[in-house]
């Protein structure tokens, strides 16, 4: 009995340590191919058809399937095909037509799904996760991605190159470097996509109009918010809500008050004229704001430009465009203008920056000037094969390598900025050394160097005449084919000319200040000049708007004033008020001009009516006889009696009361 219970117990023992041995069956691995003929290569793979045309894994598959057969659907039925990292593809369909790839679960490859020169391809209700791409198209025509499921692949998501008439609806892209992006890419179909959580979600590149005519509603979104991707539109708001933003071939739009990150660019003006973008906060993308191709006349102000991977804001092939007020730090590149012209750089924050605060390639006729320019890691401007612009009134400061570098870059002019410690205030690329012009000539002068240790002592064109004038007295050289010939000896300050008083030989006078027709009156005007140079003038002198008087190619010392006078001949001017207003027209770089005009007025009265009242009377006798004889220093000085202006009351003027006694006007 104790026997048979023993090989009992012992029968059992042996059944359990066979039963809890795993047969681990064979796994598919390697590259998988369906011939063009529809066979299976290996046979052995984990996939089955029986009519050449319905293809269904019936297991996990570890490697590559390369379709060479057209008009097929593989359906994964949920397994799983899977690389080590080193496999190449997941999918590979190369010059093929109407595949369908659908029920997948695509993870390990370099790509997960690639496809070249082919059509009709559906790819649909995958999981495409941790490949490095998901899914690229090139040259690709007329397919379907749909309703997949794509994260955490770590270079993109979706990339089409080269594609037309394709559509892409319905997918989750999640966790990518680039999530969906469009290169040289037309008439693709976009509908209620969801981007969310990549470094850079969506964008669209393209080299001509084509490439950027793709049908894309506001159904699709990044991170939850719509994606307003507008063509032929004009004289709209882009709404507030917005996460992506592309203008094509629009015309007067506004985009003002957003916040739009995380996208290839955070906003894409294409085509687009007359459209302003203002008071916005772009960061964190790949390139913050892209203006492509023939956008001219559009205006960037006043926005945060911030940790933009490749440039904050470039401009390219564009004109007549203008860039002020912005803050433009921590990006690559500050501000990236590249076969442009005619446009306008002021008033910028341009600081931080990982290589250079401007770049000008290819560029020429752009106006810089007033920005802040501080601080960039390489330079603050570089000009690379660009000319003919003007470089004005900026601050450099504290750029890690050089304050401006010239590569092949000729005729630009460069004065009124101030170098202040640089690393090296100016510099060209040996071997391409070519002229620039560094001053606005005598007595406008050239610029501010931190590093220029000469003197101001003397003055003129020739710094030969006594008196120091705010520029050095030895040219500043950077080497033998540029020098600043009249370096400040100060910082720039913008130029403010003003009217200090504007007056008349008859100001003050009671009860009106008065000339009497076909006489004269005294006009001054003084002009006061601010600045730390020489300035030279343009004075316009007017009776209501007629001009009376020109002053041109006058010199103002710095910080001085000066009077101007002249006599106003009333003769041809009919009776009444007049306003007298003198003009002085803005020198280059004035800023505040709200006080180069200052008016005084007077009443041009018939001859003989002293006190305005229509009417030449025994009142008009009276004020000649109180003031008879007195001139301008004596208490009984009466202006308005001293009617032929000769700075007397005297009987010259009492006559012309005589002449005229008992006329009314």
């Amino acid at each position: 009995m104790k026997n048979s219970i023993s090989l009992a117990i012992a029968f059992f023992l042996l059944v359990g340590a066979f039963t809890s041995i795993k047969v681990e069956t064979a796994r598919a691995s390697g590259t998988i191919y369906i011939r063009n003929n529809g066979s299976i290569d290996p046979p052995t793979a984990s996939i089955s058809t029986i009519d050449n045309v319905t293809y269904k894994l019936i297991d996990n598959i570890y490697g590559s399937i390369v379709v060479e057969r057209a008009n097929i659907v593989l359906d994964g039925i949920g397994y799983n095909v899977l690389g080590s990292g080193v496999a190449q593809f997941g999918f590979n369909l190369t010059d093929i037509s109407n595949v369908t790839i659908k029920n997948t679960n695509i993870k390990g490859f370099s790509y997960g799904v690639f496809l070249v020169s082919t059509s009709h391809i559906t790819i649909s209700e995958n999981n495409i996760t941790n490949n490095s791409y998901g899914i690229v198209m090139s040259r690709d025509n007329n397919s379907t991605i749909s309703e997949n499921n794509m994260i955490a692949n770590t270079v993109f998501g979706i990339e089409l190159w080269g594609s037309l008439n394709s559509t892409i609806s319905g997918n989750n892209v999640e966790n990518s470097e680039h999530g969906v992006w469009l290169y040289y890419s037309s008439n693709n179909f976009l509908r209620n996509n969801s981007m969310n959580g990549s470094k850079y979600n969506f964008a669209v590149q393209g080299s001509e109009l084509l490439h950027f005519t793709n049908n894309i509603d506001a159904s699709n979104s990044v991170n939850s918010r719509p994606v307003y991707y507008w063509i032929n539109k004009q004289d709209t708001v882009v709404p507030l809500d917005a996460g992506y933003v592309a203008l094509v071939n629009c015309t007067n739009m506004k985009i003002e008050n957003l916040d739009v990150t995380n996208n290839g660019q955070g906003i894409l003006l294409a085509y687009t004229t007359n459209s302003t973008i203002a008071k916005s906060s772009i960061t964190n993308n790949w390139i913050g704001m892209m203006v492509y191709y023939d956008c001219n006349n559009n205006t960037i102000s006043e926005n945060n430009v911030t940790a933009n991977e490749v440039c904050g804001i470039q401009i390219y092939d564009s004109s007549d465009n203008t860039v002020s007020g912005n803050t433009i730090e921590n990006n690559e590149i500050g501000l990236y203008l590249t076969i442009s012209s005619n446009s306008v750089v002021s008033g910028n924050n341009i600081t931080s920056n990982l290589q250079h605060g401007i770049y000008l390639s290819g560029s020429s006729f752009h106006h810089i000037y007033r920005n802040n320019i501080v601080a960039n890691s390489w330079d603050g401007i570089r000009l690379y094969e660009s000319s003919n612009n003007v470089v004005s009134s900026n601050n450099i400061t504290a750029n890690n390598d050089y304050g401006i570098c010239l590569y092949h870059s000729s005729s630009n002019s460069i004065y009124h900025n101030g170098f202040f410690e640089n690393n090296i205030q100016a510099y060209f690329i040996p071997g391409y050394v070519l002229a620039n012009v560094w001053d606005d000539n005598y007595p406008s002068g050239g610029n501010y160097w931190s590093d220029y240790n000469g003197t101001d002592l003397l003055s003129g064109p020739y710094q030969n005449e006594t008196g120091s004038d705010g520029i050095g007295d030895s040219p500043y050289v950077i080497d033998s084919e540029n020098t600043d010939h009249y370096p400040l000896a100060e910082p720039w300050v913008a130029p403010d000319l003003s009217i200090a008083k504007m007056k008349t030989s008859k100001t003050g006078c009671t009860p009106l200040p008065t000339v009497c027709q076909n006489y004269t009156v005294t006009v001054h005007a003084e002009i006061e000049n601010t600045a730390r140079i020489v300035q030279s003038l343009k004075l316009r002198v007017y009776a209501n708007e007629t001009l009376i008087k020109e002053f041109e190619d006058t010199y103002i010392l710095n910080g001085t004033s000066m009077a101007y006078v002249l006599e106003w001949d009333t003769h041809g001017f009919t009776n009444g008020n007049y306003t007298l207003s003198a003009v002085v027209e803005p020198v280059p770089e004035e800023i505040n001009t709200l006080n180069n005009m200052l008016v005084c007025w007077i009443l041009v009265t018939s001859p003989g009516d002293i006190n305005a009242d229509q009417a030449v009377d025994i009142f008009d006798c009276a004020s000649v006889a109180l003031a008879f004889s007195s001139t301008p220093n004596d208490p009984n000085w009466s202006p308005n009696s001293d009617i032929n202006n000769d700075g007397i009351v005297d009987i010259f003027d009492l006559v012309v009361v005589a002449l005229h006694f008992g006329e009314t006007a």
